[in-house]
Order: structure tokens, then C-alpha cells, then sequence
């Protein structure tokens, strides 16, 4: 989707009236779309009981011209990048069918297929899983349609949570936004630059305007014609992330849930960037690791969508389990207070780094992946999700 579509829905979302029957017959029928994208559950049944019967299902379905199906090439060419020797396999033309039909049947991507090791998991077993489809399903019932898009746009999200953000940010969202722009750099020339409507490490870099091959008026107008962005002054992470990995921001993940009984943090998970990566995150090759959530200590060893397991960091060395992170119980607590701030937004993902000044906000996602708490904790959290939707007003 092109920048000027996502902010035109923007827009648009961010007007619908307050109207509970309204937002809800929306939630219900983006809800229902989610749904006709997926096999019925016969036809799931059918496909896992029969080799024949579920390559029959994965072609019609390929044929089908739905929304998964137009990405199924897309999930083969990934498997052929990450893993090529994954293809060389004696029985790669069943296990190719297996991967499309987790995902016309589920829901789920290809890296969550390897990384949850769904190849040697049986139909029940495979169900324990949230996939992609249905985290998103599950956000669309405890999200307001409106008020989520603080996070949908980081320049919403800057605005909103400033205060803890601890650095200064301007937001550019046109050519009337120069001279905010020449006024941040004279007092930052080295800085990170974010599309707003981007994700998962894409759209941000990290700019030094005093060596860039444009000048400040070309870098300006080349911005602006890739849509709004957010300029921050760089974090400078406190030594104890630095450690892990030193050319990368390296940021916590604390997934809240607002319920009726109030607000918990049950995943808590570290992504850790690779050497001379800027970026922390997975489609970046970035390192999952899981994290106690009582202690702060890492309990995890480091896992990436790749389905590579690392006791210790690749680059840095530095063993993963029992590293223990500090002022931890002052990062659930400024979790819970940020949910707080919008509590029609009742699932979110916060991303933070630890400074000399303490915890930090990185940015807040509406629609926070499920993929990195399964793949770290190695278990599926289907029935543990179910059970705090259950604790929720949900909107459908």
C-alpha cells in the first residue's frame, strides 16, 4: 500500500464517529474478510487427513485469487532466500505444499511455519498457535478503529507519549514543515529519520546531514516525496545494551493486554540487532530473546525467523541466558502507564531502550506480531490469548 493510501485511511479512521454500532459493524466485517481468507474448518480437517486431498485444496486456493494466495509466491521466495537449503530437500515439493496449506488453512507465514516447527505438528498441535491472521483477527476485536491509529502513524505516537520519549523528535508531514525541519538539524545534524507508515526496520535510517551527498534543501524535498516522517535525535542505549550488540538501538518489547481486571504484561522479549545493522528488528535479521518477566533476566537463548538458534550473540559474544537488564520493574510499570493513556487500544506492543536517564520509548504498535513470544518461550499462546479476550470488553 502507497504512503498517499495509508495516510488518506488515516484520515479517514481517525474521523469515524464515535459510535459504538458503527465502529463495531466495522470491527465485525473486517473481522469476517480475515475469516473468508482461510479454509473452512472441514476443509482444514479434510487437508490434514489426506496428502492427496490437501495438495487438491492448496491449488484450488492458489487459484482462488484471494489475498493469500497473491502472496503465496512471496513465501516460497523467502524460504529459497533465508534458507536455500530448505528447497535442496528430497521432499521439498510436500513440504512446500504443507507450508502453503498452514497458510490458506491458519494463517500462518512461512517464518512462523519454520520457526514454530509446524512441519512435525499435528493439526491440534498446530492450532495452539497464534498465526499472522489470526493476531490480526484478535487485534481487530480489542482495538478501537480510531483511536489505534495514534500508533498506525509514529508521528501520532511521538505526539501523544513525548513526555517519554526523552529526546527531541519533530514531525514532518509536508513542504510547510521546512523550517521546523532546518531548526532540528541546526541543533542535531546527526539524527534517525522514520517513515511514519512504515515497520519492522523499514523506512528508517540514520543520517548525518553534515556528510550527506544532498544538501539540506535536497535531502528536505526527497523526504517529503516519500511521505510524512518523523526525525529524532539519536538514542545513545545505556552500556549494559550496547554490550549486545553496539551498532544497533536494542529494544525490549513489553506487550500489554488492558482487561477488565486491569492491565498485565504477560510477553516480554529483547530483539537484538547483528553487527552493523542499525535495526533491531527480525525481517532485519535481528535476534529474538526472551526475558522473565518478574526478573528482567534473560531466560531465553536468542532465536531469529530463520529458525537459527544462538546461545550467544553472533557477533558480540556475549551468552544470552541469565543476562540480567536493569531498573526493570520501573519498565513494567511505565508499560502499564503508557496502556493506560489510551485505553480503548487494548493490545499493544511497546518498544523501549535503557539509557543513562533510565527506560525510553521507542515507538507503541497497534497491532504488535505474535510470532517472537512463540518462538522464544517455544510454545504456542492461543489459549492463553483466548483467555484475556475473554477478560476484555471487546468491540465484536
Amino acid at each position: 500500500m502507497n504512503m498517499d493510501k495509508k495516510h488518506l485511511i488515516d484520515s479517514v479512521r481517525r474521523r469515524y464517529p464515535n459510535v459504538k454500532w458503527f465502529k463495531g459493524g466495522i470491527s465485525k466485517y473486517r473481522v469476517s474478510k480475515l475469516d473468508d481468507m482461510l479454509m473452512t474448518a472441514e476443509q482444514i480437517e479434510a487437508g490434514e487427513a489426506s496428502k492427496a486431498e490437501k495438495a487438491r485444496l492448496v491449488q484450488q486456493y492458489l487459484k482462488s485469487g484471494k489475498k493469500l494466495a497473491k502472496n503465496a509466491k512471496n513465501a516460497i521466495n523467502w524460504i529459497n532466500k533465508v534458507r536455500p537449503d530448505i528447497p535442496k530437500r528430497s521432499d521439498w515439493k510436500d513440504l512446500r505444499t504443507d507450508i502453503l496449506f498452514c497458510r490458506f488453512a491458519y494463517g500462518f507465514l512461512t517464518e512462523e511455519y519454520l520457526c514454530f516447527n509446524l512441519e512435525n505438528k499435528s493439526m491440534a498441535e498446530r492450532q495452539e498457535f497464534v498465526s499472522d491472521v489470526m493476531r490480526y483477527r484478535c487485534v481487530y476485536q480489542m482495538n478501537d478503529l480510531s483511536d489505534v491509529q495514534i500508533f498506525n502513524n509514529k508521528g501520532y505516537t511521538y505526539e501523544k507519549f513525548k513526555k517519554y520519549y526523552r529526546r527531541d523528535a519533530v514531525y514532518i508531514r509536508s513542504k510547510r514543515d521546512f523550517e521546523k525541519y532546518r531548526a532540528f538539524i541546526s541543533k542535531h545534524q546527526e539524527f534517525v529519520s522514520k517513515a511514519v507508515y512504515e515497520g519492522m526496520g523499514r523506512g528508517i535510517s540514520l543520517v548525518d546531514i553534515r556528510n550527506c551527498e544532498m544538501s539540506e534543501t535536497e535531502f528536505f524535498d526527497d523526504m517529503i516525496a516519500h511521505g510524512p516522517h518523523i526525525l529524532e535525535e539519536r538514542v545513545k542505549q545505556c552500556s549494559v545494551l550496547a554490550a549486545l550488540n553496539e551498532s544497533s538501538v536494542n529494544t525490549v518489547r513489553v506487550i500489554t493486554f488492558n482487561t477488565r481486571e486491569g492491565i498485565v504484561a504477560p510477553y516480554t522479549f529483547m530483539k537484538v540487532g547483528r553487527k552493523g545493522s542499525f535495526v533491531d528488528n527480525g525481517g532485519a535479521g535481528g535476534i529474538f530473546v526472551g526475558i522473565d518477566k518478574d526478573t528482567g533476566m534473560f531466560c531465553t537463548d536468542g532465536f531469529d525467523e530463520a529458525k537459527n538458534r544462538y546461545e550467544c550473540h553472533p557477533d558480540s559474544g556475549l551468552k544470552f541466558v541469565g543476562y540480567q537488564l536493569p531498573d526493570w520493574q520501573q519498565l513494567i510499570q511505565l508499560s502499564k502507564k503508557l496502556s493506560a493513556m489510551v485505553p480503548s487500544v487494548k493490545y499493544t506492543g511497546w518498544d523501549f531502550t535503557h539509557t543513562d536517564n533510565g527506560w525510553v520509548v521507542i515507538e507503541g504498535n497497534g497491532a504488535s506480531q505474535m510470532i517472537a513470544p512463540q518462538i522464544v518461550f517455544e510454545r504456542g499462546i492461543r489459549a492463553e490469548v483466548d483467555e484475556l479476550l475473554k477478560k476484555m470488553d471487546l468491540i465484536v
